[in-house]
């Protein structure tokens, strides 16, 4: 069977609705085949960066709460000294030798627990 015979018999066997040989049928359905297979790719390209992207922003978010919560760590431990010194303070006897001295620290502040669903 030479080649130009089997192109005609498929593209009979394409648009004979069935009769005749196997042929026009399976090449129809192998082009069918590699349309919906370049489809999928396709999909399969779109899903793999919308996930990538997904990853990326909660990948961002978690190095966001890392880096605030060791922040919060530090503005703790900040904290605590000026709490030591200020209790070491009540010992001083600065208030003795002078009243009117206004201590130039402000107030201290506990800072606030960052949030892992922000």
């Amino acid at each position: 069977m030479s080649f130009w015979s089997s192109i005609g018999k498929a593209v009979s066997g394409l648009f004979s609705g069935g009769s005749g040989s196997n042929l026009g049928s399976d090449i129809f359905k192998a082009l069918l085949g590699g349309i919906g297979g370049s489809a999928d790719a396709k999909l399969s390209a779109e899903m793999y960066v919308k996930k990538a992207e997904a990853e990326g922003k909660e990948q961002r978010k978690t190095s966001l709460f890392e880096y605030q919560l060791l922040d919060y760590g530090k503005q703790q431990d900040k904290v605590r000294k000026r709490a030591a010194l200020d209790t070491y303070g009540q010992f001083n006897q600065i208030a003795k030798w002078a009243p009117s001295y206004v201590p130039k620290n402000p107030a201290i502040q506990t800072p606030a627990m960052p949030d892992p669903n922000k």
